[in-house]
């Protein structure tokens, strides 16, 4: 798995995903996109919770997902691209203590 993006065009002859996620009031909603550019296929995956309690827990929950399938599927190379800044920022630190 490359790397963790914020959402902007990425060239790369390897998978992308596009994550996404809302939450109100204790519901979450995620979407995750699957593009393979190689073999033109694509995976779009829906999901929900109830036992998320904020909008970056909710963010959280979809990237662990989409991380999840892409190990499943053997996706070596995935690019990650999201909109949420908070993670892709301190993905891109290396450093999760900060």
């Amino acid at each position: 798995m490359e790397g963790l993006n914020r959402r902007r065009e990425v060239t790369t002859n390897g998978s992308k995903c596009y994550i996404d996620a809302a939450w109100d009031n204790g519901s979450t909603r995620v979407g995750n996109f699957f593009q393979m550019p190689v073999t033109h296929n694509a995976i779009f995956i829906k999901a929900t919770s109830k036992v998320v309690q904020s909008p970056l827990q909710a963010e959280l929950v979809g990237m662990q997902l989409t991380m999840e399938v892409a190990t499943f599927l053997n996706l070596a190379g995935t690019i990650f691209l999201t909109d949420n800044a908070t993670i892709a920022d301190t993905a891109k630190m290396k450093n999760f203590d900060a």
